[in-house]
């Protein structure tokens, strides 16, 4: 309940760190998934030149808590229940401390340190370094905000790959009843895209 970005970021180089202590010369590489890509590109930071793989990150903070927001209310909406307003939702929020989206706990702590993020900083303040951008996305083309965040990258001096997995976001909003469906959706052919990344820049 009162998880903050920086305690995700210190969380996630502390491990690093027991790792690189106990595995020795063993490689290390960051991978993260939505909110969790920021988080691995800030922790990657503090280890130059080490890989970073980014799966699905926000590329723009505002956009994904409204998605936060409307899954929790179409979950609320397919069990029956009255969804507050936004407005409503986001005081309750704030005064409660934690917010309860599809199952899982948000703490208003971590919504108030990660609202102002932006990924595109987070990538160039991590350095020179291996990256690559994986959408997950029914379609297979990349997204427009995605293709306009490569090439800022890259006016920055950050090279990065990019790449888009067919993927079916149905069970986000409460459709399949919560059954996984990475197997029958395609998503994890986002496994083999990372790990020939990974062999190929390491």
């Amino acid at each position: 309940e009162r998880m903050t970005f920086a305690q995700m970021v210190d969380d996630t180089t502390t491990v690093a760190r027991d790792l690189q202590a106990t595995c020795g010369g063993l490689p290390i590489a960051f991978v993260g998934t939505r909110l969790g890509a920021l988080v691995a590109a800030s922790a990657a930071a503090a280890f130059p030149g080490t890989p970073l793989v980014l799966w699905e990150p926000p590329i723009d903070m505002a956009r994904y808590y409204n998605e936060i927001l409307r899954a929790r209310m179409i979950g609320l909406l397919k069990s029956g229940q009255r969804s507050a307003s936004t407005k409503e939702v986001m005081e309750t929020f704030a005064r409660v401390g934690v917010l309860d989206v599809v199952g899982s706990p948000l703490a208003y702590s971590l919504y108030e340190s990660t609202r102002q993020l932006d990924v595109e900083d987070l990538i160039v303040a991590a350095g020179p370094r291996p990256v690559s951008i994986v959408q997950m996305s029914v379609k297979p083309e990349l997204r427009p905000a995605l293709t306009a965040l490569v090439e800022r990258c890259r006016q920055r001096g950050v090279d990065l790959a990019a790449t888009s997995v067919s993927y079916d976001e149905a069970w986000w909003f409460g459709a399949s009843g919560y059954r996984v469906l990475e197997v029958e959706s395609g998503g994890l052919d986002v496994v083999p895209i990372t790990t020939q990344f990974l062999e190929t820049v390491a």
